[in-house]
């Protein structure tokens, strides 16, 4: 049975004699791996964050498929050529291949128009991949809850652990796992982030110190909830490369 839907690729693995292992993430059947030859007709198949429509064989009882006729869906006008959009693209794909796995149309929709936004974005998209990562959790029911009105209430702190947010004022000695709490002021900036789409980026600015210390509890936090993220040493040197 051949089966034709929409995909984003995520990772490409060279393989043997010129061919790859392509990981897509695909609209109607969730993340599948793909074995591609390198021709210049599927060129883009195995082209990291390639938004395409795939046709395929299904065979029962198989992790690896064979690709019938693919086209792109979407032709990127600025990602692709930018070097801190490369960087942004390439770590949350990094991210997403570990964390996907069956079918979920919404996730899909999202990641889509994530990277199409991000393509165009002219500025203001340094937060980028905090919002996107807060946005997943959220369609993924992962979403941390608890929050009370921060100007009533300043001194929150989100509880990894937990998935919640808890009172700063609590003794150390009330809290389990102290290591798991965030500090105040990125708990605030999560929360405040939680509350955005992309759009609203432009009304937000903080330093580059604080972005990367709240993408590194966000991945602390899937880690802990989804799947272990901090051992992928690739994103660490994606970071240190750009």
């Amino acid at each position: 049975m051949f089966i034709t839907t929409g995909g984003v690729v995520l990772k490409s693995y060279p393989f043997k004699d010129g061919s790859y292992i392509v990981k897509v993430f695909t609209s109607k059947s969730g993340l599948l791996s793909f074995f591609v030859k390198k021709t210049k007709k599927k060129s883009i198949v195995y082209q990291p964050l390639t938004i395409l429509e795939i046709t395929y064989r299904k065979k029962e009882n198989s992790s690896l498929f064979y690709i019938k006729d693919s086209h792109m869906l979407y032709a990127y006008q600025n990602l692709l050529f930018n070097s801190e959009k490369i960087q942004i693209a390439i770590i949350l794909s990094e991210v997403l291949q570990k964390c996907l796995g069956d079918r979920n149309t919404a996730l899909y929709q999202f990641i889509v128009d994530s990277f199409k936004w991000l393509d165009l974005a002219k500025e203001d998209y340094s937060e980028f991949s905090n919002l996107f990562l807060i946005k997943f959790c959220e369609i993924a029911g992962l979403k941390p809850y608890g929050a009370l009105d921060f100007k009533e209430h300043p001194n929150q702190q989100l509880d990894l652990q937990q998935g919640l947010f808890i009172s700063s004022n609590l003794h150390s000695s009330e809290l389990q796992k102290p290591k798991y709490i965030v500090p105040v002021k990125e708990s605030l900036e999560i929360f405040k982030l939680s509350q955005l789409d992309f759009k609203n980026l432009k009304t937000r600015t903080i330093s580059k110190r604080l972005n990367d210390s709240i993408f590194d509890y966000l991945l602390k936090y899937i880690s802990i909830h989804l799947t272990d993220l901090q051992s992928i040493k690739s994103i660490k040197i994606l970071k240190e490369m750009f």
